[in-house]
């Protein structure tokens, strides 16, 4: 399942990353979750991702704050710290934890807030709301030749429809060409030479483009 998270640049050398909820009371007052944050580790490259499992508590006001806890220096001996996880909250830290290690190694994290997706491609390209911004990625990743292969594939229709929409609109471009150049008496030369340059009808695969509908910078890593 594809999941966003949002993620504040701390320094050069680490980003905090939204918290997750992996369990929550019955009664809605408790919950636990888990705190991430993405370093870079000189001495093992591969360590990227530190986490804290924390207990929190819903204030009077319905907002949630961190349950105080006793360091481990202060236990008495025989004393002991148990944390249990059900079946359902482990899951969900295994996939919390890939997603990390996913964003650690693919992700792209800028300054200030980054937002990032991550999942399956499928699972991105079908559930994201902002599709248009997936699709606008891919085609700036170089995908177009790709995206419209599938599209002649899976829905020809649209396909011919998109092809023929740009054929008209180069036409009436085109036209308006014509006009423009027709009131300004341009010489017999300048025709010639227009002529020969005027597109030849051609697939819609090399003009297809994605209007840039949102700037927030949000990306995408895929598994």
């Amino acid at each position: 399942m594809a999941e966003k998270y949002e993620i504040q640049r701390t320094s050069l050398q680490s980003a905090a990353v939204s918290d997750k909820v992996l369990a929550e009371s019955e009664s809605k007052t408790t919950r636990l979750i888990v705190r991430s944050e993405i370093v870079k580790n000189p001495n093992n490259p591969d360590a990227r991702v530190k986490i804290s499992l924390i207990h929190q508590r819903k204030t009077l006001k319905g907002s949630w704050e961190d349950a105080p806890a006793e360091p481990l220096s202060a236990l008495k001996a025989g004393e002991q710290v148990k944390l249990a996880l059900h079946s359902e909250p482990t899951l969900e830290l295994f996939h919390h934890l890939n997603n990390l290690f996913t964003i650690a190694t693919k992700g792209k994290i800028g300054f200030g807030k980054t937002n990032l997706i991550v999942g399956r491609e499928e699972e991105v390209i079908q559930t994201d709301a902002g599709r248009a911004k997936v699709i606008k990625l891919l085609l700036d990743k170089g995908y177009s030749d790709d995206i419209w292969s599938e599209l002649i594939q899976t829905n020809p229709d649209l396909a011919t429809r998109l092809s023929y929409a740009r054929i008209q609109s180069e036409r009436r471009a085109e036209l308006q060409t014509f006009k423009t150049n027709l009131r300004l008496r341009q010489d017999e030369s300048w025709w010639q030479q227009r002529i020969l340059k005027l597109p030849r009808r051609r697939s819609y695969q090399s003009v297809v483009r994605v209007e840039d509908i949102d700037s927030s910078g949000e990306k995408i890593c895929c598994v």
